[in-house]
């Protein structure tokens, strides 16, 4: 099944929401969202060859999950509507640290502060306990603090607020040499 305008193919973004709502075609893989969900692992690994999709599920995932914007009228028209899933959308703390943007020097540090940035809204919300609130202002202003503790100290804080676990999801990117340049990488 598909939704959206046939003359309207996007093969440039991943982004989920943009192409729901630019009614762009998309090819309807929600119920990809209830098997994940079904799954009982506390870690789950979506392998799939280069350029079949991985990051826009992850960005539907995200959508579907996530307690923070309610996206759920992005699915209205998907099959996941129908699932009895459904249940659980717009009600996990979930996260995505999409890798696609970060560089070998820095990526420590743009990962924190992927982090810090989710952890603010969960820090700033009165039922965050004040050590967690104070712990979330060390790791704003100490580059010293690791990458681990910021997304530790992240899940403890959406735990505090919310009494669920959260849902961490990461997209990575492999920016291999010759990438995009064809087979012979020329």
């Amino acid at each position: 099944m598909h939704i959206g305008d046939l003359s309207k193919i996007d093969l440039t973004t991943s982004n989920f929401p943009k192409i729901i709502r630019d009614s762009r075609l998309f090819v309807d893989k929600s119920l990809f969202i209830e098997h994940f969900l079904r799954n009982t692992q506390d870690v789950q690994i979506i392998a799939r060859p280069r350029r079949l999709g991985k990051s826009m599920n992850m960005m539907m995932l995200y959508c579907f999950l996530t307690d923070g914007e309610d996206c759920r009228p992005l699915f209205e028209n998907l099959a996941i509507r129908q699932s009895p899933v459904w249940e659980k959308a717009h009600g996990s703390p979930a996260f995505l640290f999409d890798f696609k943007g970060l560089n070998a020097r820095e990526y420590p540090m743009q990962i924190q502060s992927m982090a810090n940035a989710y952890c603010d809204r969960y820090a700033a919300d009165p039922r965050c306990p004040a050590y967690l609130r104070k712990l979330h202002e060390l790791y704003l202003n100490n580059p010293e603090k690791s990458t681990t503790d910021a997304i530790l100290n992240l899940m403890k804080t959406a735990f505090a607020v919310t009494g669920k676990a959260s849902y961490v999801l990461i997209d990575e990117y492999d920016k291999h040499p010759g990438a995009g340049q064809g087979i012979s990488g020329a």
